[in-house]
């Protein structure tokens, strides 16, 4: 879709643009005042304790890390929000607790922060603690709170080892004292073995204590502390009300954009030359403006091509008028069936102003009302007539010059019609009919026929193959691109030549307006249905 396009389709639903913008911002705005504040609260928890060893590797802060992922995944599974919802008493399922709960680890520390959201802030910070309370409980530190008195013993033991090592260790200094103050060899030999013995019992005691003093540490990494408990938030989240209209309000412009685009893709009436031109072999000759001149003539006068000579709407008759004179149709002998795809098209209007316009060329031109259904033509030229169209065909007159009723001012001779009461259908595609056209285009230089729309029945499909051209009237807005072109192609497929279209009422439906605001007159309420 080119730009020129989308202005057009900007400029036709610019209403639905604004509206589901404003509509959505208000919406937005709307359900953000109605919705709950809410409150966040926090705690904090150590993983191990190498921040209270002297000399941490780089080993032991991996493991702490890949620690703090196992633990933070944790805290959204079951066994951890069952045992809040249990010791809290909550009412809301471990589902809806885990959408609540977020966790991050400090990066480059030990710590992995545990933070809910609640609308009630005591609650958050309950919550919080209690995540924080049963990761603890999930971790080895947890046992180890579990046996202090098994812990109160072997401390006990410690102790007593080490009284027993160093008053063991003074006894091995007094006997290596007094081995050398010893003369004989027995007491040196005794005092030698009671050394020994003092010493493997040294030995024995050091590794015991060893031993011991290694089950009193706790583990250095898979060790949890809360370090900073939660507390009760005094404020509560701030809201990003200007990011959440502003998102709404884009959200809303662009659902429009694309019904608006859908709805253009899909709708294909004819608006605009382009469309019309789509179709093989279709062209646009002129665009006729809706000429709200307010006259106030009768006859001739009336219509705009005389009336007003120097109007907008009257140059575009003469640029059609050229127009037909180079699509191929040579004179004399122009003859010109004017119908449409739609019905209120202006055929009737259409085809009194071209055959004025041609008239003031100095032109001998013939207008046939061939609308046998609703005839108009004689009132908008404002004849009286005597013999109709009717007559020359069903044979009650001959001569087709006794019918014809020429027009004050002009080259113009008007043959008028009267609702048939035989089928038109049979009149209009009778050999009398095609013997009339080649009788009236022979003694004209132009002859227009203003028939009836095409969806009307077969009237206009009987006329078509004779004459030399079918000009089509389109009004945008009124008539699809499909229905213009199924009707083309039936019309060549009957032997018609389809010379082309003219755009009535161009910049009042819907199209690009040329002549500024539109004006109901006397002439355009006589433009027939």
């Amino acid at each position: 879709m080119e730009l020129r396009q989308l202005l057009r389709v900007g400029r036709k639903w610019w209403w639905l643009l604004m509206l589901s913008t404003i509509l959505a911002v208000g919406v937005s705005y709307a359900v953000s005042l109605s919705l709950p504040r809410y409150y966040r609260a926090s705690a904090t928890i150590r993983i191990g304790q190498i921040i209270e060893q002297r000399n941490p590797d780089a080993a032991s802060m991996a493991v702490v890390e890949h620690l703090a992922q196992s633990y933070s995944e944790m805290a959204h599974r079951r066994p951890v929000l069952q045992g809040v919802i249990d010791q809290l008493g909550l009412t809301s399922s471990p589902g809806a607790l885990a959408t609540q709960i977020i966790t991050r680890l400090v990066p480059g520390t030990q710590l992995l922060e545990v933070t809910v959201t609640d609308p009630d802030p005591k609650e958050a910070a309950l919550i919080a603690n209690e995540v924080a309370h049963q990761l603890v409980l999930q971790s080895p530190s947890a046992r180890d709170q579990e046996n202090q008195a098994q812990r109160a013993f072997i401390q006990s033991q410690v102790t007593d080892l080490q009284r027993k090592i160093e008053e063991a260790q003074t006894a091995v200094l007094a006997l290596q004292r007094s081995i050398t103050a010893k003369s004989s060899a027995a007491e040196i030999n005794d005092a030698r073995a009671q050394l020994d013995a003092l010493q493997i019992q040294i030995s024995s005691w050091q590794d015991t204590y060893g031993t011991l003093l290694g089950q009193l540490e706790p583990s250095a990494t898979n060790y949890l502390t809360i370090v900073e408990p939660a507390v009760i938030p005094t404020q509560p989240v701030a809201r990003s009300l200007f990011q959440s209209i502003l998102l709404a309000a884009a959200v809303g412009l662009l659902l429009a954009v694309v019904v608006a685009l859908v709805v253009e893709y899909v709708d294909d009436t004819v608006r605009e030359a382009a469309d019309v031109e789509s179709i093989p072999g279709m062209r646009v000759l002129a665009h006729i403006s809706h000429f709200g001149t307010g006259l106030k003539g009768t006859g001739a006068e009336n219509l705009v091509a005389v009336g007003a000579p120097l109007s907008p709407a009257a140059e575009e008759f003469r640029s059609l008028r050229t127009s037909l004179q180079h699509v191929g149709l040579e004179n004399p002998g122009l003859s010109i069936l004017v119908t449409s795809v739609s019905p209120h098209a202006g055929r009737t209007m259409m085809t009194a102003n071209l055959a004025a316009s041609f008239a003031q060329m100095g032109k001998r031109v013939i207008a046939i009302d061939a609308d046998l259904r609703n005839p108009m033509l004689h009132t908008v030229f404002g004849v009286s007539p005597k013999v109709f169209l009717e007559d020359l065909l069903q044979g009650d007159v001959v001569d087709a010059a006794n019918a014809l009723v020429p027009v004050k001012g002009l080259s113009l001779f008007v043959l008028p019609s009267k609702a048939a009461s035989r089928n038109p259908s049979d009149l209009l595609g009778s050999p009398r009919m095609e013997q009339l056209l080649g009788k009236l285009a022979a003694s004209a230089d132009v002859v227009l026929v203003d028939g009836p729309a095409l969806p009307a029945g077969s009237d206009a499909k009987a006329l078509a193959p004779k004459v030399r051209g079918v000009l089509l009237v389109l009004v945008p807005g009124k008539q699809r691109i499909g229905a213009l072109r199924g009707f083309k192609e039936e019309l060549e497929s009957l032997g018609a030549n389809v010379v082309g279209s003219a755009l009535n009422d161009w910049g009042k439906s819907g199209s690009h307006s040329r002549t500024g605001k539109s004006r109901r007159t006397e002439a355009s309420t006589l433009a027939k249905a």
